[in-house]
């Protein structure tokens, strides 16, 4: 539907209204309260989506074969009864006043019927605006030009830049959308301590303000709603906390908001994961770990709002597979399994973390496995996350020898691994893939943001591409000792007959597509990523 033919063909006869119903004293106030009411129906439709989702638990995501978010759709539906109700109530309730002399108006309407006296009708009341009219043509042209900017880009503004949305399927854009104007305000307070069931709270300094105060039954933990002013100075206040017994204060300090470039991005398929510590969230089972990601409510009711969650189902047949020698067809089936989650391409991929033994500490594990391992986390759906040390072969069995400090960094430390010449042959040879891998996933999009596409696979050796609309790279990994020869249709991976492709990861021989398929030999516990001669 085409809003401004809407808008202008049904409303704009109700700015009429003002002058043809009100005394010319008050048109003036007239004027100002119909732009007041316009600008607050404007202010309510733009919050109905976030609306929708808190208050009314309406799923945030498209719903099945639809593009567009259901609250998105609800409130469209909700403003749309809203605009024909109040047309319907006008046309209803409201008296038409003919003319003085209607023989006069039916004659002039007929001697001036034609296109032309139309035409010229029109011109001839445009040079005869009245002064006042002219100035305001020049504040609704600029007006409006503004109003539009902001109706359009301004939420999506909000999304990419402020909530760090990488495409408009994400949850995180809808999201973004729905809270531009808003922000996390109030703020809630968990304090821990003793006797806190009867405390009441008490502020010192201006610009806060307390509410929704409550504790839990036995007094150990007291939440409260901290509504900060946006027009607070920054500077220390306290809260003091009083009972029968006594009182006690701890200082809050409000802060200067931090500059927005290059800050509050969060994390996206665009990035690697370099872990330090995090923490697990589930099991193995993709079913319970697609519960917990957000972007719909689940059968509790609850949209978690969590963008992204650990692939712990991929972790396990990845490290049989790697470590052990498993097949590699486990792997490609957990794949199968993205159908379950809202959005797979934000699943943080990784081979291993803090609560477990290290990849190197897994049965049959060597350096050209862990760096197989880390080649598919880099180029498959997802966000890598390596954890530290891992880029160094690092070894470690359970928690807490998994915990290992990392080697350098401190003054008297033997070995400084930040360095190339504190790195043993091995620590460089899984280091240099690891900056190899980031470099190409840095350079190539596909491997960031394109579709996982299955190419072929068997036991011991998996293909598969990534595509954009613009480019595609195809990936063989070769988990056997063996020297196979594998070949499979190029027609998924959009290759054309004739196309050479480039082994951009580790030089082997270039491929042709040949009746529509690729033929590759790898050697032994090898991969290659490749891409398209010159791309």
């Amino acid at each position: 539907m085409d809003y401004g033919r809407l808008h202008h063909v049904s409303m704009e006869p109700f700015r009429a209204f003002v002058a043809d119903l009100l005394p010319e004293e008050q048109r003036t106030r007239g004027f100002a309260m119909q732009s007041l009411f316009i600008g607050l129906g404007a202010v309510v439709a733009s919050a109905l989506p976030w609306m929708m989702t808190n208050l009314f638990h309406v799923q945030n995501a498209p719903a099945t074969g639809h593009a567009i978010p259901l609250t998105v759709r609800f409130s469209f539906y909700v403003g749309a009864i809203a605009f024909l109700s109040a047309v319907i109530w006008t046309i209803v309730s409201t008296k038409e006043y003919p003319p003085d002399d209607l023989e006069a108006f039916a004659k002039m309407k007929q001697e001036k019927s034609g296109l032309f006296d139309n035409a010229r009708e029109i011109f001839r009341s445009i040079g005869n605006i009245p002064p006042t009219m002219k100035q305001l043509a020049w504040v609704q042209l600029f007006t409006w030009l503004g109003l539009f900017c902001i109706w359009l880009y301004f939420p999506v503004a909000v999304a990419y830049n402020a909530i760090g949305a990488v495409d408009e399927t994400s949850p995180v854009y809808t999201r973004g959308v729905e809270w531009a104007g808003h922000t996390i305000n109030p703020v809630r307070l968990l304090i821990r301590g003793r006797y806190l069931s009867q405390a009441r709270v008490k502020l010192q300094g201006s610009g806060l303000s307390v509410s929704n105060v409550h504790s839990n039954a036995t007094g150990s933990y007291l939440f409260i709603d901290l509504t900060i002013d946006p027009h607070s100075k920054p500077g220390r206040r306290a809260l003091e906390f009083i009972n029968a017994a006594g009182s006690v204060s701890f200082p809050f300090d409000v802060l200067a908001p931090l500059p927005r470039q290059n800050r509050f991005q969060g994390f996206s398929r665009d990035d690697f994961i370099y872990e330090i510590m995090p923490d697990r969230f589930s099991d193995g089972d993709p079913a319970m770990t697609s519960f917990f990601q957000g972007g719909k409510p689940r059968f509790d009711g609850v949209d978690s709002g969590v963008d992204s969650v650990f692939d712990f189902p991929l972790l396990c047949p990845l490290r049989r597979a790697f470590a052990e020698g498993k097949p590699l067809r486990e792997t490609a089936a957990m794949l199968s399994h993205d159908y379950l989650y809202q959005d797979p391409s934000q699943l943080v991929t990784f081979i291993g973390n803090h609560d477990m033994p290290r990849f190197m500490n897994e049965p049959g594990a060597g350096l050209e496995g862990l760096k197989l391992a880390l080649t598919f986390i880099m180029t498959t759906r997802g966000v890598p996350m390596i954890y530290s040390g891992d880029e160094l072969a690092m070894p470690g069995g359970a928690d807490p020898d998994n915990r290992r400090d990392f080697p350098g960094g401190w003054p008297g430390d033997p070995h400084n691994a930040f360095e190339a010449s504190g790195r043993s042959p091995d620590q460089e040879a899984v280091f240099a893939r690891v900056v190899k891998l980031a470099h190409l996933r840095h350079e190539l999009e596909p491997l960031r943001r394109g579709k996982l596409v299955d190419l072929f696979v068997s036991d011991q050796v998996y293909a598969y591409a990534r595509l954009t609309d613009l480019q595609s790279v195809v990936v063989i990994i070769n988990n056997a000792v063996d020297r196979p020869t594998v070949e499979f249709d190029a027609v998924p991976a959009r290759l054309l007959n004739g196309t050479t492709l480039t082994d951009r990861l580790g030089g082997g021989p270039p491929l042709q597509v040949y009746n529509g398929r690729l033929s590759a030999t790898l050697p032994g516990r090898t991969a290659s990523i490749y891409v398209q001669f010159g791309k």
